[in-house]
């Protein structure tokens, strides 16, 4: 072997091992590829270089590479002429039917246009490497011998790709994770912290126990009315409010440790460290309450409207090694329904009496239910009598045996079961139990003919859109004579909404029963809905009646009671008789149907049985 060709074959080599030393140096796509063509223009004596390569996720587009055809992205050096090759039509056909998969071959493909020569290099099926050399061909033993050289770039170019996928999945994951922990503890609309942010505040204060520090404080705001907004204005417009708002609170911040959107109209603001005396901390807070109220009543500019809300707040003071967080926001919440039901735009300071108020109601609830599946609650019955003491009929008055207190009368369990919801099954229990008794009386064959069992209707159970086929079911289920019961309901209840009072008492008067106004007097009468009102009777209140033949104030009101009900042809029962002189006074004004502790108290089943 001559001298020329020992020191072809060294440069043979000396080429192959500079070029495949500079493939996987650097694990990134970008910098790799950079030195390869930097080694191809020197060692090579090329013009230029490009690397394409088939690159299906675009997010991956690295910003040095340039797009190409078929979805592929290309890299070229030196780059200012990056876009030469593609201007040669038979290459650039080339290019396309490669990525599409037109082309078969995997032999270095030669393109040449006069003194110019182009050597396509396929890398599989996912890229290609073209080295554009002028005047002179490369050696055919040097353009072979580069073929497994440019395996390995394939080989490194896919092992940087999935590098810098594994990265960019890791970011992205990691993008996500940072987005999904912002809206854990972010609200979607205001970009405000929320509930689960600030109760994660109040954590970490409570578990620093506080030491150092004085009284801290929670403002939890309320804006006033805002239902109005949204109902009259439309949401979009409530929304830019809340989101008006939201930018006040955040320049408030400053003035804050903590802030949050609560739940709708809802805000949470948290102060530390006031002041170690729990009165000075106290005027601390409802000063800055009051400045708060005061930025939030500014007029809110939104698409040519100006609309003005104003708030309330209730003010939580704690000591952070004395609450537990929840009970911080429970008590601020407590603090802002008292301050609302004080008359909107008010502030209101946390009163512990209100929790032990709000214990004992959430208590006797759980204590209802329980009783109605436990059979605890009981019946009684107070007859009703004529002028002669006759019984021509009874009301049912429910009772509580309780396990512990013994018997409760109806005020002290009936307002709450009103406020919570419990009424409505109860007072179906009770109409329920009255058909029952009514079967007994029956039964016993005593009754006095055309007498009734008056049962009370509550306002929530009457306004039940199921209500009146839920009396009738009930009645008809338990083979009772619609005739024998008298429903009761007061004013306030039948007032409520006049028209659908009216439909529902005539289905019920179609059907046999019989209705009465409770307490009449009491509420807000008015005799253009008294006169359509599809009444029976008029029962008239202890209240005109218990010192009946001594006032005449009270004489005065019930005659008015009388003749009303004599000209829409009803009848007049007077409750609460409990002297004679109040009977006889009555009697004289012309009512003649009566109850009252005069004739009898209310009874259980068994006393009302023995009567007869």
């Amino acid at each position: 072997m001559s001298d020329s060709r020992q020191i072809d074959t060294l440069n043979l080599i000396s080429i192959q091992h500079e070029l495949a030393m500079n493939i996987g140096v650097d694990s990134q796509l970008v910098p790799m590829v950079r030195h390869l063509m930097k080694v191809c223009l020197r060692r090579l004596s090329v013009r230029r270089a490009y690397l394409f390569l088939r690159l299906d996720d675009d997010e991956l587009l690295p910003v040095e590479a340039c797009s190409g055809p078929e979805k592929s992205v290309f890299f070229a050096m030196p780059a200012d002429h990056q876009a030469e090759i593609l201007e040669t039509p038979q290459v650039g056909e080339w290019i396309v039917d490669f990525f599409r998969g037109a082309l078969t071959s995997v032999e270095v493909t030669v393109f040449q246009f006069g003194r110019q020569f182009v050597y396509a290099y396929p890398l599989a099926d996912n890229g290609v490497l073209l080295l554009d050399r002028s005047n002179t061909p490369l050696p055919d033993i040097l353009v072979g011998a580069l073929t497994p050289v440019f395996e390995r770039l394939r080989q490194g170019c896919e092992a940087a790709i999935k590098h810098e996928q594994i990265i960019h999945e890791v970011e992205r994951r990691r993008v996500a994770e940072r987005r999904i922990e912002h809206l854990a503890f972010h609200d979607d609309l205001t970009g405000l912290p929320n509930r689960r942010h600030l109760l994660k505040q109040l954590n970490q204060l409570c578990e620093g126990g506080g030491s150092g520090q004085g009284y801290c404080a929670l403002i939890y705001l309320g804006l006033d009315n805002f239902s109005d907004i949204n109902e009259s204005l439309g949401y979009q417009i409530g929304d830019a409010v809340l989101g008006a708002i939201s930018k006040r609170i955040v320049i408030a911040d400053e003035k804050l440790a903590a802030s949050a959107r609560l739940d709708g109209d809802e805000f949470g603001f948290l102060i530390t460290d006031l002041s170690a005396e729990e009165s000075a901390a106290s005027e601390r807070v409802v000063a800055l309450t009051r400045w708060l109220l005061l930025q939030i009543e500014q007029p809110c500019e939104l698409d040519q409207r100006t609309v003005t809300v104003a708030a309330s707040a209730g003010i939580a003071i704690f000591k952070a090694d004395d609450d537990q967080p929840q009970a911080v926001l429970s008590h601020g919440r407590s603090a802002l329904r008292r301050a609302k039901s004080l008359g909107r735009n008010t502030i209101h300071l946390h009163d512990t009496s209100l929790d032990e108020e709000t214990s004992h109601r959430l208590s006797l609830d759980s204590d209802m239910r329980s009783a109605l599946k436990s059979g605890d609650f009981q019946l009684w019955l107070q007859p009703q009598v004529d002028q002669l003491g006759r019984m021509i009929g009874a009301e049912t008055l429910i009772r509580w045996n309780h396990p512990d207190k013994g018997l409760l009368l109806p005020n002290s369990f009936i307002p709450m079961a009103e406020k919570s919801g419990f009424i409505v099954p109860l007072s179906e229990w009770v109409l329920i139990e009255a058909c029952r008794l009514i079967r007994l009386l029956n039964a016993q064959g005593t009754w006095p003919a055309g007498a009734k069992l008056g049962v009370n209707l509550s306002a929530k159970q009457f306004h039940q859109p199921d209500f009146v086929n839920r009396v009738l079911t009930t009645i008809k289920e338990r083979n009772i004579s619609a005739e024998q019961i008298e429903l009761e309901l007061t004013e306030r209840t039948l007032l409520d909404n006049v028209e659908e009072a009216i439909e529902k008492m005539q289905r019920l008067r179609e059907a046999g029963l019989e209705i009465s106004i409770d307490d009449f007097g009491t509420g807000y009468s008015s005799l253009a809905y008294l006169r359509r009102l599809p009444i029976n009777r008029v029962k008239i209140d202890r209240a005109f009646v218990a010192n009946i033949d001594s006032s005449t104030d009270d004489q005065a009101i019930v005659e008015v009671i009388i003749s009303i009900a004599r000209h829409f042809d009803m009848q007049v029962i007077a409750e609460g008789i409990d002297r004679p002189e109040a009977l006889q006074t009555l009697v004289a004004m012309g009512c003649h149907q009566f109850q009252g502790y005069l004739f009898h108290r209310p009874m259980p089943l068994e006393s009302f049985l023995a009567l007869s």
